[in-house]
């Protein structure tokens, strides 16, 4: 059996879609090289060429690096680095690097303005958005064991390890014995790689 009937008064309602936001950024804390690989992912679909001449990134002396000094990186490349980000979001991230070196020991903001698009519709981004990276230090040695400086680490028995820590990350590989010098010559020098940072 049909029914037929109306509506006794005029029903609506209203939705909005949502604008671009960025969800997550990488890298964390401090970089690891000059030229880091930075990974915006946004919770939706974007053009990552748009978003790229929107991006603004600045160092502490609020210095702008153009945005034709920034490139982005290939999809594999970006896939093999931030495959647990990515996941299933192949289309919501952008994965950038730079062209130059970035300066030593200096906090750089990536910014994502007002009004930034998005590929899912016209609405843009309605608040900025930024966070900071550090770059690396110049390498130096910032403790050593035994430390003539230090009441409770001021010695080394016979046979005993001494130590060396660095401010950043070493490649062990290149650790080798004749980089180090003793006086009185150590005989029977012996070796363990244990690396810290």
């Amino acid at each position: 059996m049909l029914f037929l009937g109306k509506l006794d008064e005029e029903f609506f309602f209203e939705f909005s879609t949502r604008t671009s936001q960025v969800i997550q950024f990488l890298p964390n804390g401090k970089a690891s090289t000059l030229k880091p690989n930075c990974f915006l992912l946004f919770n939706q679909k974007i053009d990552r060429n748009e978003i790229l001449k929107h991006l603004c990134v600045v160092d502490d002396d609020e210095h702008q690096i153009q945005n034709n000094q920034l490139e982005l990186i290939d999809e594999i490349t970006a896939k093999d680095e931030f495959e647990l980000c990515i996941d299933q979001n192949e289309e919501q991230y952008i994965a950038f690097t730079f062209k130059n070196d970035l300066l030593k020991a200096t906090r750089y903001t990536i910014q994502v303005p007002i009004g930034c698009p998005s590929a899912e519709g016209p609405l843009k981004t309605t608040s900025e958005w930024s966070d900071t990276f550090y770059t690396y230090k110049p390498f130096k040695i910032t403790d050593w064991f035994p430390n003539t400086n230090d009441m409770s680490e001021d010695a080394a028995f016979p046979g005993q390890s001494w130590s060396l820590t660095f401010n950043n990350p070493i490649d062990s590989s290149t650790i080798k014995k004749s980089l180090f010098k003793f006086d009185p010559k150590v005989n029977d020098l012996g070796e363990h790689r244990q690396i810290f940072c």
